[in-house]
């Protein structure tokens, strides 16, 4: 019985140490996408901006002109 005791502790320890590991690669997957989506909204932010700046040029040239 000890030997089976042994066996179904160590079973535990293994699915606690999977569980354990899902959890962080869940949260690494989640990290992950965070981070592109802050990623995403910088460069549609900076294309934005950047378009606002060609218009703007635009503009000028056009009421130098």
């Amino acid at each position: 019985s000890l030997l089976s005791l042994l066996s179904l502790l160590s079973l535990l320890s293994l699915l606690s140490l999977l569980s354990l590991l899902s959890l962080l690669s869940l949260l690494s997957l989640l990290s992950l996408l965070s981070l592109l989506s802050l990623l995403s909204l910088l460069s549609l932010l900076s294309l934005l901006s950047l378009l606002s700046y060609t218009s703007h040029l635009l503009s000028l040239l056009l009421l130098y002109s």
